[in-house]
């Protein structure tokens, strides 16, 4: 009989065992895997309600049992059976909390160890005769409806892939929407809220958070190496952690019992002062003052050098990335993920000597009370635990995503702030105050509400936390008081229960906190992972080679490159610089110029084709080698917020004062630095507030001098300066160019007509190639440029701008005749076409604006009479300023150049008012052209059928300008 009872108790701990062991881990495999569960609804009610007959009938077994077992027995096995296995199918029945998918493998391992104990159990039940007749036939019958539960249970797995799943399908396929566009239709409708494109760091965390959750954590191992102590005495310290925390353990075990002895002591009628010194001293270890105190200081220690390190490793991650992030990145999000480095260094923290010694804790604690009490006693532990750590994982799920919404929220308050600040000018000339305001307000809103969320579902989930171990507190104090009721236990036990179970329940809500706190930790460190992950587009090769400087040749070969992979920035460009030349890229905005000189740096890798320098592939060299060869002048330069010394000291930190002195007088930025206070250590203020456009350009000249480069590119350098201050850079810039390969991007063509070589980039080709007086004879796309240019540089005759309604004209007349000295003899010609009659000079004018129709109508009125006189007029100083241009381009050196006029009539036009000003170019009023070329226009033009022209022609010996007498203008009136 005693064997039978053996095999029977046997049966029984071995299903209990097996069951939850299996089932905890199938549960663990399955949430870590990536694996996706169809919606089953009527399977999954159908398994539910099964579970929840054979739960209660275990419940009901557990009532019987108790009842019928003594009152001060403490380890019934029946009834410690009962317990244990009406715990194991609430924790089945818990697994159905998920409403999305029906019972998957763990259930179904389950089912089947639980069908093969039970009927076990109730083969070895039929021989027990301990009990009398009814309350066995009730175990029995309960236990048949248990076992005839669990064989339909495990039978819904035939169901499962049978034709019910099918139908079950079917009938979910038949509730979709025909077509897509339908459902999308239909869900739109439903939200009113239009959609958030998330831009490429949010895409990079969906992508992260999309993985199987097993590669979810394992992507967090990339923060392993900066874990671990890199210095000796941190390794020490980490030791001494160890030490401290596993001392701590056995002080939080010793104390209790300490306790327990002096209360024993106290009730036998004398003082025992040898245990009281212990427990005073155990107190002493677990304070504040003791072992915690050490363990604090040393893990202040270790925490701040791993996260200096991560933050450096970092900060040297960021800066070695390509220029494709650093052209789209959100610079103060970046900032802001650079310190999320702490909490990375917190996670670990929290892993290692948090969460673990708490658990440690908690089963020491639970150890002891088993001990002490009873299996009773780990009954009322294990429910705590099992239902504690459901809530808490249950919560933990959605207060993830909450806690996610509230960060997002945060980042784009914080996004908002810094941007409206940084850019408070643009703002401030907008008139958007306001706006930015009510958007900033807008963002503390939603992260307000974000936040409040987050707290009110944290708090209510906290406090069905906590009601779990109050209530099993009074189910365990009954336990205890039965016990020492019946003599089986000391006074001093219950005070070991009281302290013990506080003991229990603080590793519970820890290690609850913990979890949350770990949960909050990983979201952080998801934005810094993603920023690990990326890796730079442009690298050095394993072995490249280094730079070798020869003449400075520069050869672009069938080069082409996107950005996007879709729209070609650049397309076969091929052209050669020779040593020392000066090419210049010019074209619409857009064109693809600034990519040529990216290219050239090497900010990204062509897609096709090469690019050499010295007949080196820039793709196979060290790019700091060839890199400390170009200097560069961008059109907007970036400075640092310190002083003007040290910003000029950046390209070469060893130069001397003098140095940069000079350099700053070759650009025209010495006397300008002379007016600050402190002079060249002045602060220049964020992005150089203090300093204007061109006095900015003028400082990235400075530094492209002191850099002393081969190489040299410029960006529209001279195009936030006025005409004396570009003449003087352009001179700088002249003997800066001296001996260098120099790239030059320009909008004002006048800058770049002394350039060996013009590029003229149409969508991302070279349309056109030559010098300035070849490419205007070709009157191709440069000579439109050109002749555009003059257009709404030159008033009309009228007073207006012909900017306004810019009219082709032909410029294949237009030469650039420069002297050996640099001094300009530059004639620009405006050769207008005539057409043969009235009627045929009107074909080509634009229509006339609404709003100068009557003031036309009345000029043609009123000047009618003095049209025949103007005619003539106009024809005979037609005649004497055409005698005055050959005999001036008779002393021009290029004399072959130059064009031959040729008679024409002139379009028909309104005449001037008597009282219309006479007009002057500005460059003429007085007497010199600060354009780049130094060069003085003069511009003469034919007069029409229906207009005179005031003639404006230079000397060229002492640059003074005779005016034509306005008396004809009032005669003819």
């Amino acid at each position: 009989m005693s064997g039978h009872i053996f095999g029977l108790k046997l049966a029984q701990y071995i299903a209990i065992t097996l069951t939850l062991a299996y089932y905890i881990i199938a549960t663990c495999h399955a949430s870590f895997s990536a694996a996706r569960t169809s919606i089953h609804r009527r399977l999954r009610n159908f398994q539910l309600g099964f579970s929840c007959l054979a739960t209660l009938s275990s419940y009901a077994q557990a009532f019987i049992a108790i009842k019928n077992s003594r009152p001060e027995s403490t380890n019934d096995p029946d009834v410690v059976y009962a317990l244990f296995l009406s715990l194991v199918w609430s924790v089945l029945l818990l697994g159905f909390d998920d409403a999305s998918k029906p019972a998957s493998y763990p259930h179904y391992g389950a089912w089947a160890i639980l069908l093969v104990s039970h009927s076990i159990v109730f083969a070895l039940q039929l021989d027990n005769r301990s009990s009398s007749y009814s309350i066995r036939l009730g175990s029995s019958i309960l236990e048949g409806v248990r076992i005839s539960s669990t064989a339909i249970l495990f039978g819904s797995i035939i169901v499962a892939y049978t034709g019910f799943l099918r139908k079950e399908t079917g009938s979910d396929e038949e509730t979709q929407p025909l077509l897509a566009e339908e459902a999308a239709q239909s869900k739109a409708n439903g939200d009113h809220k239009e959609p958030k494109t998330p831009d490429q760091d949010e895409l990079d965390r969906l992508e992260i958070r999309k993985r199987p959750k097993w590669q979810y954590f394992a992507s967090f191992k990339i923060f392993l190496p900066f874990m671990y102590p890199r210095s000796h005495q941190s390794r020490l310290f980490l030791i001494g952690m160890f030490v401290c925390s596993f001392a701590e353990r056995i002080v939080i075990v010793a104390l209790p019992l300490s306790l327990g002895t002096v209360v024993d002591g106290l009730g036998e009628q004398h003082i025992p002062w040898a245990a009281i010194t212990r427990y005073g001293l155990l107190k002493l270890l677990i304070s504040g003052a003791g072992l915690s105190m050490i363990r604090s200081y040393l893990s202040w220690h270790i925490t701040t050098s791993m996260t200096l390190f991560l933050n450096r490793n970092s900060y040297d991650h960021i800066m070695n990335l390509s220029a494709d992030f650093h052209d789209s990145k959100k610079s103060s999000l970046i900032w802001q993920t650079m310190h999320q480095g702490q909490d990375v260094i917190d996670f670990f923290n929290d892993c290692v000597f948090q969460l673990l010694p708490t658990l440690i804790d908690f089963c020491a604690a639970a150890v002891v009370l088993t001990l002490l009490f009873g299996p009773y006693m780990l009954f009322i532990v294990t429910t705590t635990t099992v239902f504690f750590y459901w809530l808490t994982l249950r919560a933990l799920s959605k207060k993830r995503d909450l806690n996610r919404n509230s960060i997002d929220a945060w980042y784009e308050q914080h996004y908002q702030l810094t941007e409206s600040t940084m850019n408070w000018s643009t703002v401030s000339h907008f008139g958007r105050i306001a706006y930015e305001m009510q958007r900033y307000r807008d963002k503390g809103d939603a992260y307000r509400t974000a936040t409040l969320t987050l707290f009110f579902y944290e708090t209510w989930t906290r406090g069905l936390r906590y009601a779990i171990p109050a209530i099993n507190f009074v189910a365990a104090c009954c336990v205890a008081a039965l016990q020492i009721g019946h003599g089986q236990k000391k006074v001093g036990d219950f005070v070991i229960l009281v302290t013990y179970w506080t003991q229990l329940t603080n590793p519970l809500d820890l290690l609850a906190s913990n979890l949350s706190r770990i949960a909050q930790k990983m979201v952080n460190a998801e934005k810094l992972l993603v920023l690990l992950e990326k890796s730079p587009r442009v690298q050095d090769e394993p072995d490249p080679q280094p730079f070798t400087f020869i003449d400075g040749a520069v050869e672009f070969e069938n080069v082409s490159f996107s950005y996007d992979s879709k729209r070609k920035v650049a397309d076969c460009i091929t052209f050669r610089a020779a040593p020392g030349q000066t090419v210049a890229l010019v074209g619409r905005t857009g064109g693809g110029k600034s990519t040529i000189l990216k290219l050239l740096f090497r900010f990204y890798d062509v897609d096709q084709g090469r690019i050499l320098i010295d007949g080196q592939n820039i793709r196979h060299l060290k790019m700091e080698s060839f890199r400390n060869h170009i200097a560069i002048i961008p059109q907007t330069p970036a400075v640092f917020n310190t002083t003007i010394l040290e910003n000029l000291k950046y390209p070469d930190l060893e130069c001397t004062e003098d140095e940069v002195i000079e350099a700053c007088k070759a650009a025209a930025l010495h006397d300008k630095i002379m007016t600050f206070t402190n002079g060249y250590q002045e602060k220049i203020g964020e992005r150089g507030t203090k300093l204007s456009g061109g006095e900015l350009q003028r400082l990235a000249i400075a530094r492209a001098m002191l850099k002393k480069s081969n190489i040299l590119l410029l960006d529209e350098a001279t195009s936030s300066v006025d005409s004396i201050t570009e003449k003087q850079i352009q001179t700088s810039l002249q003997k800066l160019c001296v001996g260098k390969t120099t790239f030059v991007i320009a909008h004002r063509l006048s800058t770049i007509l002394h350039a060996d070589q013009i590029l003229v980039i149409q969508d991302g080709c070279v349309a056109e190639s030559g010098t300035h007086e070849t490419l205007i004879k070709q009157k191709g796309a440069y000579n439109e440029l050109w002749s555009s240019q003059l257009q709404l540089e030159a008033p009309d005759v009228g007073g207006r701008s012909q900017s306004r309604s810019p009219k082709k004209q032909d410029a294949a007349c237009l030469i650039n005749d420069l002297s050996s000295n640099g001094e300009d003899a530059q004639t620009l010609l405006e050769n207008t076409t005539a057409k043969e009659d009235t009627g045929k000079s009107h074909e080509g004018e634009e229509p006339p604006r609404p709003g100068s129709r009557d003031r036309t109508s009345r000029d043609r009125t009123s000047h009618q009479a003095s049209h025949a006189a103007d005619e003539d007029r106009g024809r005979v100083k037609g005649k004497h300023l055409a005698r005055a241009l050959s005999r001036k381009l008779s002393r021009s050196k290029s004399p072959k150049d130059a064009p031959q006029r040729e008679s024409s009539s002139s379009r028909s036009r309104i005449p001037l008012k008597a009282d219309a000003p006479e007009f002057v170019p500005r460059n003429l009023l007085n007497g010199t052209n600060h354009s780049i070329g130094d060069s003085i226009n003069t511009v003469a033009g034919t007069t029409n059928n229906d207009a005179s022209v005031a003639d404006s022609t230079t000397t060229s010996d002492k640059g003074r300008t005779s005016r034509a007498s306005t008396a004809d203008h009032s005669e003819a009136s």
